[in-house]
């Protein structure tokens, strides 16, 4: 666990978010900040993601890139990539997000065999 947020749960509460974003931006990437920022708020992670580290994958690595949950599960993975850019392409990235939590639990599944 880092910095308080374990693994398990950062994956769940940044699907949650990014459901909420997706679903909300219309693909509008002016509004995504914001969108992020009105979702923290309204669930109480505040305190948790400050406005430096407002990313459950970025606080439960401590912002080392190396360590990001999605990282963890694509090495290439990255949040700027220009194709699924959070900030630009919010559908996109929470659809690279599905896909790299259903590799997981499919992992998860496998490892429990």
């Amino acid at each position: 666990m880092m910095n308080g947020l374990g693994l398990e749960r950062a994956w769940i509460e940044c699907m949650k978010l990014w459901k909420h974003v997706a679903s909300k931006s219309h693909g509008q990437h002016p509004s995504v900040s914001n969108l992020k920022e009105e979702w923290i708020d309204q669930h109480g992670f505040t305190k948790l993601l400050s406005s430096s580290c407002d990313c459950f994958f970025c606080r439960y690595a401590d912002r080392d890139c190396n360590k990001c949950p999605g990282t963890l599960i694509d090495p290439d993975f990255n949040c700027d990539n220009s194709t699924y850019r959070w900030h630009k392409h919010p559908i996109a990235f929470y659809n690279k997000l599905v896909k790299l939590n259903k590799i997981r639990k499919a992992a998860q599944r496998k490892k429990r065999r």
